[in-house]
């Protein structure tokens, strides 16, 4: 079993989750698991600045966050190291869910689109 460490911090309106480690198979009900327990008009913002592994399971768990959420929120990417990112644009998955440099940009694509929601 590869070694995936969670955490999850939280603004009005957005889930941070800190994805840290390999996502694999092996684990990805772990991540499914701690997306489960956002807040369903949440916008959720993977901080993938630690990630090392992404493997078709990691895919697909954030492929469905982003069909899920989509409705209501939103879901953003942001500082995918190499290799993770390069699977993001490999696979088409960056062309539909946002992808930002830093926490700090997806966040702020985050409250503007909150905002923009709002009225």
């Amino acid at each position: 079993m590869t070694t995936l460490r969670l955490s999850c911090w939280r603004l009005p309106r957005i889930a941070v989750i800190v994805v840290d480690g390999d996502l694999d198979a092996s684990n990805d009900e772990q991540l499914r698991g701690n997306i489960e327990q956002s807040q369903p008009d949440d916008h959720v913002v993977f901080d993938m600045s630690t990630l090392s592994h992404l493997d078709s399971c990691g895919l697909w768990a954030l492929l469905d966050t982003y069909t899920t959420a989509a409705p209501h929120g939103g879901v953003y990417v942001a500082a995918a190291a190499t290799g993770p990112s390069r699977i993001l644009q490999i696979t088409g998955v960056s062309d539909r869910v946002p992808t930002d440099a830093t926490v700090e940009q997806a966040l702020q694509a985050a409250l503007t689109a909150i905002a923009a929601r709002s009225g």
